[in-house]
């Protein structure tokens, strides 16, 4: 079936913009905890609009992992890549403290949130109920992590102290805990959901079978199906697909940025002023074809190494500046 013209943006696409949406996010988020630029000044104007653009880079990763999580044909061997990467960049932290680029508290990171979340759906899918039940483990990670997070801010907001949470680090946290485990049910069931959906639609749609004399009745004609047919090669498949994955996006920042209005931003541990620019995102599934584009073997390794590479040089940078 010929696909629709607009659908023209492919996974590598959409992943060298999520690329670079993350690389300005991390020069502006060094560049402002660093502490050498005067709030209000042109250069930290630019950083802060730099971490507005990277907004749009966790909802873009967050939809990948759910489709390698999806597709891949090992999830063992994908989550264990996901752990190293976790390790590497913790590691690259825990430098970047030592040496002084961060003047205030290290902050978590969002491959932290991609471990867990990835790690909740991984063993909650798992064949023995013993594997199933390790789910909460994660699910408890992620929780945990609102929680601290969401007292904190609750104290902040009221002048209080929140000494229960000094137990749990801030840099080992999950970063958007709660928001990113919901963006990622989301995008990880509404495949399923989309299929079911468009295979009754296409079922009910479809013509009325011929019909011929038999016998002096008329009966249906037989019409063989093409066996290799498959509903999700199908523009109304692709098209409420990427309808449903907006809709995750919108609704759940959405909701939090309703939730941060309660009490004047004492529920707010996100900051939804500012991290619902994420919703721009959406416009680019807007276009996705559900093709993965150029895959060479290099260019794998490469996606896993971007982050933590990527990461150091910045900081490497701040350093020597």
């Amino acid at each position: 079936m010929k696909q629709s013209k607009h659908l023209f943006l492919n996974s590598f696409a959409i992943k060298i913009l999520a690329m670079i949406f993350m690389v300005l996010d991390h020069i502006g988020a060094t560049a402002i905890a660093s502490g050498r630029y005067v709030q209000g000044s042109n250069l930290y104007t630019m950083f802060y609009v730099f971490r507005i653009v990277g907004r749009l880079a966790f909802p873009l990763f967050i939809f990948f992992l759910a489709e390698g999580l999806r597709y891949t044909k090992d999830r063992d061997r994908y989550m264990m890549r996901l752990a190293i990467l976790w390790l590497a960049i913790a590691l690259i932290q825990v430098l970047a403290a030592q040496t002084g680029i961060y003047t205030g508290t290290m902050p978590p990171q969002a491959f932290t949130d991609l471990l867990a979340a990835g790690l909740v759906i991984y063993l909650f899918e798992k064949k023995k109920v013993w594997q199933r039940i390790l789910a909460i483990l994660p699910l408890t990670y992620i929780l945990l992590s609102y929680a601290c997070d969401l007292s904190e801010q609750y104290c902040v907001a009221h002048n209080m102290a929140s000494n229960w949470t000094s137990f749990f680090p801030y840099f080992l946290r999950c970063d958007y805990s709660i928001y990113g485990l919901l963006l990622l049910l989301g995008f990880y069931y509404a495949r399923p959901l989309a299929r079911k959906v468009t295979a009754a639609f296409l079922q009910v749609s479809a013509p009325l079978p011929p019909l011929k004399m038999e016998d002096g009745k008329l009966v249906e004609e037989k019409k063989e199906e093409p066996e290799d047919f498959d509903v999700e090669t199908t523009n109304e498949f692709r098209t409420l697909l990427n309808t449903i994955n907006i809709a995750v996006i919108i609704v759940v920042n959405v909701v939090f940025y309703a939730i941060s209005k309660i009490d004047g931003g004492a529920f707010d541990p996100f900051y939804m002023n500012f991290q619902s620019w994420a919703m721009l995102s959406a416009v680019f599934l807007v276009f996705y074809n559900g093709k993965i584009g150029y895959h060479a073997t290099w260019w794998k390794w490469f996606e896993y190494l971007f982050y933590p590479v990527h990461l150091g040089i910045i900081i490497l940078i701040f350093f020597f500046l």
